[in-house]
């Protein structure tokens, strides 16, 4: 006897979706000798530069002695740059250096071959549908690892870290609104 489950739940539609680019991803980039964690933090420097290891592990989704390795991998390869902060002497900012520069453009253009293929499937207006809804749903994740006191406000932050503040809170949303900005906020701390 079969049983009804109804349509498949939201969850692993997001899990198949995620491997399936993924897999993708790493052939694309894999063509110009870099792995997805690589390619993934180089796109975080590009948009970010001057981030620290630990700002870019968060923003990577790695940890960071993972973050570590990369750089490192990164910076013999002479892709990336680190120079020391002028406010902390122990900590190094990382910049794409000129040849990893064009290194990530290249990469980055197959990778919006993939989005743009991928994508065309739906309307304008169904992708910023799709995206204020993913958008929400990364940020209600983030309030996995929002303290208590900062559940209440609607906004996650990154859990604290030996002591040290987390960082600052987002804004508070308006109702309805759901834009990447949001789900953002808890990555740009």
């Amino acid at each position: 006897m079969e049983q009804e489950f109804g349509p498949p739940r939201v969850t692993y539609l997001i899990a198949r979706l995620d491997r399936g680019i993924r897999v993708l991803i790493d052939e694309a980039v894999r063509r110009h000798g870099l792995s997805t964690p690589q390619y993934t933090a180089m796109s975080v420097i590009a948009r970010r530069a001057g981030l620290s290891s630990a700002q870019l592990a968060r923003r990577a989704f790695v940890t960071p002695q993972a973050m570590h390795s990369i750089v490192a991998e990164l910076t013999a390869a002479g892709l990336v740059e680190r120079t020391p902060s002028p406010s902390h002497a122990k900590v190094l900012h990382t910049e794409l250096s000129p040849r990893g520069r064009m290194l990530f453009e290249a990469c980055d253009a197959d990778v919006d071959a993939i989005e743009q293929q991928l994508l065309s499937a739906i309307s304008a207006v169904e992708l910023d549908e799709l995206r204020a809804s993913l958008s929400t749903l990364v940020t209600r994740l983030s309030m996995q690892n929002a303290p208590p006191s900062a559940q209440g406000a609607g906004w996650g932050r990154r859990r604290s870290v030996r002591g040290r503040h987390p960082g600052p809170e987002a804004p508070p949303r308006q109702s309805g609104q759901a834009t990447s900005a949001h789900a953002d906020a808890y990555w740009d701390t």
